[in-house]
């Protein structure tokens, strides 16, 4: 499943991108997201009309199934979001974006809630989102011509995988590591 956009060189860099689960009622929290002056911010558990981030947003995408409870991306200052024409809302939580600015990519938004979609593809029972996301996505991915960013709330971890036969986020990881990509945490901390 090798890409045809060298991820290595092609990187996103000088831009503050900011992930946060905000285990919902952001319009009380998002003074503290907006503190961190975030260009864009990916925020699982959004409600659709977060009222009091959404005014201060240049753009925002959102896509999920229950009005109070979603995946919000929102963009700020030079930056503007646009939901990829590739989105497949089977997928419900993993959302293609095309984020335009200073520095533009191709970013895939993730909160990884596999056994709670209402509706799902038929490829994230055996792959979880993430993995099935970076293959129905593909052709969107490689015909961008952007570097690829995928953040998010992943709901995974090696030790969840010991007790889960599927292993999904170790599968999840060797599918984003086939790409070129690595986990900006672990290579700024310098830890496997």
């Amino acid at each position: 499943m090798a890409a045809s956009i060298d991820f290595t060189t092609r990187t996103v860099t000088g831009m503050n991108l900011v992930i946060w689960n905000c285990n919902q009622a952001l319009h009380r929290k998002s003074e503290r997201l907006l503190s961190l002056a975030p260009d864009v911010a990916i925020v699982p558990e959004a409600a659709r009309q977060a009222r009091t981030l959404v005014t201060k947003t240049t753009s925002s995408a959102w896509v999920g199934e229950e009005a109070n409870k979603g995946l919000g991306i929102y963009s700020f200052g030079s930056y503007s979001l646009e939901l990829h024409k590739a989105y497949d809302k089977r997928l419900q939580w993993v959302a293609p974006i095309l984020v335009k600015g200073p520095r533009p990519f191709l970013l895939l938004a993730v909160w990884a809630m596999n056994h709670l979609a209402t509706q799902s593809h038929p490829d994230q029972h055996k792959r979880g989102q993430v993995e099935a996301a970076l293959e129905i996505y593909k052709n969107a991915i490689e015909e961008s011509g952007q570097p690829l960013v995928v953040a998010g709330d992943f709901n995974g971890c090696p030790a969840w995988d010991k007790r889960d036969k599927h292993k999904r986020h170790a599968s999840a990881v060797d599918a984003l590591t086939r790409l070129g990509l690595r986990s900006a945490y672990h290579q700024i901390r310098k830890v496997a």
